[in-house]
């Protein structure tokens, strides 16, 4: 990227914010949930600064019951160092309870996923292993709780790209509980996407009068499970649809702008009937709501 390009090498806690400049996305990968709470805060201080209106931000975490094991068997692996151990006698105590840990599992509930995290660990490589286990700061996230530290921000929650069918609620906050709902049922490593707030606010509803739609996506192959794939080119950006009426749509408003009714109608034309329309109908406006914040598809005043 030669001069766009400006790499910083400085405590964060020290960073002169003002001077970072604004941003369209800011990639928080791999960062929050090993950082200490101090750090922490200060993280999404920083970007609910330099969060440009209408930017995007991509974080990852691990949330929900499964997350919640590991940091059980993360604390369990830190007892048996010591503060004065070298790294690498650390890892090496650390391993070497391994076997101990899975021996004493006896619970028919929580054993199953206990087995399987603590063989997934012997995979790890060391600075892996030492960055999540052992340096002390490991935060299973909840999003909601996320949510309302960049809410008073303006930096809203609108899906996780690995479960986007669990986030469907019209607003952030309800988006969130959504998702902390479905991480209770296992959770994992999420990737959470949020965006500032633009100018314009949010629109509440994608089939108010006046507003037609359009996009510019190109429709490609289908993904492994057979699902719809448009591409951003301009962005270089993928999106899975799942609904065929969403799909219908957008093909109808790729390239011409049509209000909903139109653009409906459009779509329906196509075999894509569903056993129920209403339902198919709030499908899509949902789905038409997570693209416009995602910059897929652009609403105009008619």
């Amino acid at each position: 990227f030669g001069d766009r390009v400006e790499i910083l090498n400085a405590d964060l806690l020290d960073l002169d914010v003002e001077a970072l400049g604004q941003f369209d996305l800011v990639y928080l990968n791999g960062v929050y949930y090993v950082a200490p709470p101090q750090v922490q805060a200060r993280l999404l201080e920083v970007i609910g600064q330099v969060l440009r209106p209408g930017g995007v931000l991509l974080m990852s975490y691990y949330a929900g019951a499964i997350a919640e094991l590991r940091g059980l068997l993360y604390r369990a692996f830190r007892s048996v160092t010591a503060p004065t151990d070298s790294p690498a006698a650390a890892l090496e105590k650390a391993r070497a309870h391994i076997p101990r840990l899975r021996a004493g599992i006896r619970d028919p509930l929580f054993g199953p996923p206990m087995r399987a995290l603590l063989d997934a660990m012997e995979t790890y490589p060391d600075n892996v292993f030492y960055l999540e286990a052992l340096n002390g700061s490991f935060t299973p996230c909840r999003t909601s709780d996320l949510q309302a530290r960049l809410g008073p921000h303006g930096v809203q929650f609108i899906t996780y790209l690995d479960a986007p069918a669990a986030t469907r609620a019209p607003t952030a906050e309800a988006r969130a509980l959504e998702a902390d709902v479905e991480d209770y049922g296992g959770g994992g490593y999420r990737y959470s996407v949020f965006m500032r707030r633009a100018a314009s606010g949010i629109v509440p509803d994608v089939r108010a009068p006046g507003v037609a739609w359009s996009n510019a996506l190109v429709r490609s192959e289908p993904d492994g499970e057979g699902q719809a794939v448009f591409v951003d080119v301009a962005r270089n950006l993928n999106f899975t649809i799942r609904s065929p009426l969403t799909v219908a749509f957008l093909a109808a408003t790729c390239g011409q702008p049509l209000d909903w009714r139109r653009g409906l109608a459009a779509a329906r034309l196509g075999d894509v009937a569903g056993p129920d329309p209403e339902v198919d109908e709030a499908t899509l406006a949902t789905d038409v709501g997570h693209l416009w914040r995602l910059g897929a598809v652009t609403p105009t005043r008619t």
